[in-house]
């Protein structure tokens, strides 16, 4: 020491909590280090104590971590090379393996994993590539198998701050190269259907969106003024089905509710269950799976969205005639019918676009992004679930909005059309906290959930918030989710985890 400052060659013993000791049979490690002024000047050296092999070192300068910074297997060879600069990791990380071939190799910008990274088998071939846009954000990875095939892949988009991308596809490949899986997430929800196929490409037993087994449930409600409430406490499972239920929707034409079941490993076919007898009845009966029953504006078939191709297909109310009426040019994941030839549209293109689907022109025209799964029509437009880094929220789009005088100027994100929907603008309601469900009445009243909470609001009185309809936690009812109301709002049927 030198006017109480380190000065010269110095050396530190470290026990194995990383504090400095000086009892020399709690040492585990020890320190080499020059001062100068009480600044390290030139390498340290990490050692072990007790077989005084070297284990790191760190190249300084004016007190600084400068250079390149080593890390050693213990008594093997080198491990890491990582380069700093004034302090913080600056240039391409490289780690080896016990034999000394490169195994890792990662880029940092000011301390901060920043651009492509790699990470390689021990026998040499490419195993991962990662692109990040900071060092908790990775917004682009593959892995690979020795072959060179892709096995995985995900590509993310993050916005702003948010901890979750706005928009994630996964998907995994078979070794002969095939798609195994592809899924489609938003803010960390999946959007659409997880797919899963087998190695000659065809698809199989689909995945449920994040719910292992669930059951359609029915119950009784009724209106006292603007007050909604249970008409009596029964709660009917309707599906009665140990394994995938979901989506249901009334059928008011057949005094029936219409949902998806996946039965006998199967892929889902749509069931109907008869209000008035109780009975449930297989509506369709086909090897590719069918998603999103909705009865058509002419009120002679039921809509379905089918097949690998997520194509919209109709079917007879008699079941006598199925026939496609439209293939989008991505897969649609979710629609809302507006009149007889267009729908609205979720459509799982990257980034998920919200698009104007005009069936009898084949014409696509982008709307907007950010959309949840639940759309309806509405008055002269729709309502739909805008999905934001700060939560969920009912908006509408009007009539003005879908029918804009045309605009052919580019897009900043390369799209065809500038978004019509104005932040902010059209938001009516913000939906209970980890929701995108919920469903309007012609009326406008607007049913949701909060867990194991039915709520209801009315769009004419937005301030008055949410309010419960009733708790079905104590009937066994964990948390709900997809909604839907008749027209006489008399019953109500939703969809929670089967027991």
């Amino acid at each position: 020491m030198v006017n109480g400052k380190k000065e010269g060659k110095w050396i530190e013993y470290i026990d194995v909590f990383g504090n400095s000791t000086s009892i020399l049979k709690e040492a585990y490690y020890y320190n080499l280090t020059i001062y100068k002024e009480d600044k390290p000047y030139g390498v340290s050296r990490q050692y072990s104590y007790k077989v005084n092999c070297l284990l790191n070192s760190y190249p300084y300068k004016d007190g600084v971590v400068n250079g390149i910074v080593k890390f050693y297997y213990e008594c093997v060879g080198l491990h890491w090379e990582v380069p700093f600069k004034n302090g913080k990791e600056n240039g391409l990380a490289k780690e080896y393996n016990e034999k000394g071939k490169l195994i890792t190799e990662v880029n940092y910008i000011n301390g901060i994993k920043n651009g492509e990274s790699k990470s390689y088998y021990y026998s040499g071939e490419l195993r991962s590539k990662d692109i990040y846009i900071d060092k908790k954000r990775e917004k682009w990875h593959e892995s690979y198998y020795k072959n060179g095939n892709i096995e995985y892949k995900d590509s993310a988009d993050f916005e702003d701050s948010s901890e979750y991308p706005k928009y994630d596809v996964q998907k995994e490949y078979y070794e002969n190269g095939k798609l195994k899986s592809e899924t489609h997430f938003s803010y960390g929800n999946i959007i659409g259907v997880a797919k899963t196929y087998d190695e000659n490409g065809n698809e199989i037993r689909p995945s449920t969106p994040g719910l292992p087994s669930t059951e359609v449930y029915l119950i009784d409600i009724q209106k006292k003024g603007d007050v909604f409430s249970l008409a009596d406490s029964s709660v009917t499972d309707i599906s009665n089905n140990k394994g995938y239920d979901n989506q249901p929707v009334f059928i008011e034409k057949l005094n029936s509710i219409a949902y998806v079941s996946e039965r006998n490993n199967k892929a889902t076919d749509v069931y109907l269950y008869d209000i008035k007898t109780k009975e449930t009845k297989q509506f369709t009966n086909n090897s590719e799976a069918e998603y999103s029953p909705k009865l058509t504006p002419d009120g002679k078939y039921i809509s379905v969205v089918k097949g690998a191709e997520q194509n919209l297909t109709r079917v007879s109310l008699d079941g006598s005639v199925t026939e496609k009426i439209y293939t989008c040019k991505d897969s649609i994941g979710y629609y809302c019918w507006l009149n007889e030839n267009e729908i609205a549209a979720v459509v799982l293109t990257n980034p998920v676009s919200l698009k104007l689907i005009n069936i009898k022109d084949k014409t696509e025209r982008y709307l907007d992004d950010s959309a949840g799964r639940s759309l309806f029509k509405y008055s002269k437009g729709f309502v739909f679930c805008k999905t934001t880094a700060k939560g969920n929220w009912v908006a509408y789009m009007d009539g003005a909005s879908l029918y804009p005088k045309a605009d052919h100027s580019p897009h900043p994100k390369g799209r065809q059309y500038q978004a019509v929907f104005s932040p902010g603008s059209d938001y009516w309601i913000q939906l209970p906290p980890g929701t995108e469900d919920f469903y309007i009445t012609e009326d406008g009243w607007i049913f949701s959930s909060n867990g194991s909470s039915l709520v209801y609001c009315n769009v004419k009185e937005i301030k008055k918030g949410w309010q419960i309809l009733a708790n079905l936690k104590t009937v066994g009812i964990p948390k709900i989710f997809r909604i839907s109301v008749n027209k006489a709002e008399s019953k109500l049927a939703f969809v929670a985890e089967g027991q």
